[in-house]
């Protein structure tokens, strides 16, 4: 870190060269990066209109969607993308080349800020166990809330008697914890079959392997060759030699 080295993965944007132990930018990559601030510097994307931007440019989730408004966030305030390495909060200068300047990167964070949103923090109750039963009588969901009693202030759950009348009552939650012990342990595999179904499972993960780690191999030759045919057509199309209309029907094609 003094030497302002990188010394985990590479950020989105770069990548990690084994043979220098150094993060570069990565020859697409890099560009969309660019690009990706260039855009939001002109104040018209929101996170979300620039998570289907990026996804036009093959920046998406391993399903295929665009990414979170969170991790669009990361992306737009990450230092990394100027040539500094983060550690505890503090940032040094790295030895790796930024990816834009200064001025585009504190552009985006003015956009950042103006489009923020204060909200208020919300007060949680803590009740553990609602949404999890339902009424044994009737069927209700079960709802929770704090009560007085004895000197303290305990937990009650009852049910909300949506279905029609009840005839239950209040429960405090530590009875309930009792009620849910006994019923667990009712149903609880002896030692003796867990043995038995645990050695089951290894037999089956023996079978598995070999033909696990001969399909994972190939899955990740496809992959790789598919990726570097994906970075050189958005670096063709961020530079400008293909048009918009064949980049995307020729992404298409590889992704599918």
């Amino acid at each position: 870190l003094r030497r302002g080295e990188w010394l985990t993965l590479a950020p989105f944007g770069y990548v990690n060269n084994p043979k220098t132990r150094q993060i570069e930018p990565h020859p697409a990559k890099s560009k969309i990066v660019a690009r990706a601030f260039e855009e939001f510097a002109k104040g018209t994307h929101t996170l979300k209109s620039m998570s289907e931007f990026l996804a036009e440019l093959g920046v998406e989730t391993k399903n295929r969607t665009p990414l979170a408004k969170c991790s669009i966030h990361h992306l737009l305030t990450n230092r990394a993308c100027l040539g500094f390495v983060a550690h505890h909060g503090e940032y040094r200068e790295g030895t790796f080349p930024p990816i834009l300047s200064l001025a585009t990167f504190e552009a985006v964070q003015e956009v950042l800020k103006r489009k923020a949103k204060h909200r208020k923090s919300k007060q949680r109750h803590n009740f553990p166990f609602t949404g999890l039963l339902t009424c044994g009588e009737c069927g209700s969901a079960i709802t929770a809330q704090w009560a007085k009693g004895h000197g303290g202030l305990y937990r009650y759950y009852r049910c909300t008697k949506k279905k029609g009348n009840c005839a239950q009552r209040y429960l405090r939650e530590d009875l309930l914890v009792s009620q849910l012990k006994a019923r667990l342990q009712s149903v609880a595999l002896c030692d003796e079959w867990t043995k038995k179904m645990l050695a089951k499972v290894g037999e089956w993960e023996k079978e598995n392997v070999h033909s696990s780690q001969t399909f994972v191999q190939n899955l990740e030759t496809k992959r790789t060759a598919t990726q570097e045919k994906l970075d050189k057509l958005v670096s063709a199309y961020i530079d400008g030699d293909i048009p918009k209309e064949n980049y995307l029907k020729k992404k298409e094609e590889l992704l599918k």
